[in-house]
């Protein structure tokens, strides 16, 4: 409810939320016209299993965590440089819960240009996120089922178990789950504030 209001307060004395950057803090940014990847995005078939669960969850019932919320658009603005209202707009278009003030408030939270957001450089890592929230799996089990049969081990990070694994549990890469969309490490690097000190945020 805090949140709600707080999100209230910025709509109610800031130009509209949801087309303009309540800061400068990411002027900087070239986004990048990906249509391709904004679509594997909104169909949850980006290669990383947490955000694909939560994506196929949004579509399928309108709703999905707010720890996924944030993974998935952490996903679309930092590592595929996607515009944050290209994500506002999806979920507006999905949200059962969508509301017009706390809708754009988190994605510029998640962004880094909304009041008191967090910062551009904070990156969210949806393997180490999923292996944290998600340990048995169960989550990504339940909406992405061609991964059912993974090992707990490799569940959140398919792209990087053996062969042998990956046959055994009846996975092929590209063909009946996608391999992901974007080089992890290289796009969170390109990514974020280049800051002396802060590179513990990288990955959190």
């Amino acid at each position: 409810m805090i949140w709600r209001d707080f999100h209230y307060h910025q709509l109610y004395h800031r130009k509209d939320i949801a087309r303009y950057d309540m800061r400068d803090a990411i002027a900087h940014i070239e986004w990048q016209e990906n249509k391709k990847a904004l679509s594997a995005w909104t169909k949850g078939q980006t290669g990383f299993p947490i955000v694909d669960a939560g994506m196929r969850q949004l579509w399928a019932t309108g709703w999905m965590h707010n720890r996924v919320r944030m993974l998935v658009a952490s996903l679309l603005t930092k590592n595929l440089l996607i515009d944050w209202r290209h994500g506002e707009e999806w979920f507006w278009d999905t949200l059962v819960d969508g509301d017009i003030a706390s809708n754009p408030g988190s994605w510029q939270w998640v962004a880094g240009c909304g009041m008191d957001a967090a910062p551009y450089f904070r990156v969210f890592n949806p393997v180490v996120q999923g292996e944290r929230f998600d340990a048995a799996g169960d989550y990504v089990r339940e909406w992405v089922p061609e991964l059912a049969d993974m090992p707990n081990k490799w569940i959140h990070k398919p792209f990087e178990a053996p062969d042998t694994v990956l046959e055994k549990a009846g996975v092929v890469l590209g063909k009946t789950y996608p391999k992901p969309i974007v080089d992890l490490k290289s796009s969170s690097r390109r990514a974020r504030n280049s800051k002396k000190g802060e590179e513990d945020d990288l990955f959190a």
